[in-house]
């Protein structure tokens, strides 16, 4: 598999998993914050340091563990 390839693999699962998840991460977020703007920048850090990770995570429920353990440690 290239370099590309896997991009793109790792591309479409994360989509899959913030298409499924968002709502419920901003929620997260709000709740540790306690302000829209803040927590927008919460749930836009959190989804960059889980894009950048994505090669270590292998599978769902790992995800939502990183998630939330990275959201609460930016906050």
């Amino acid at each position: 598999m290239t370099s590309i390839e896997k991009f793109e693999q790792t591309d479409s699962l994360f989509e899959k998993y913030i298409e499924l998840h968002s709502s419920r991460i901003r929620k997260y977020a709000f709740s540790l914050t306690k302000n829209i703007d803040d927590a927008e920048d919460l749930y836009q850090d959190t989804l960059i340091r889980l894009f950048l990770n994505m090669h270590k995570i292998t599978s769902e429920k790992i995800f939502l563990m990183e998630l939330y353990c990275d959201e609460k440690y930016l906050s």
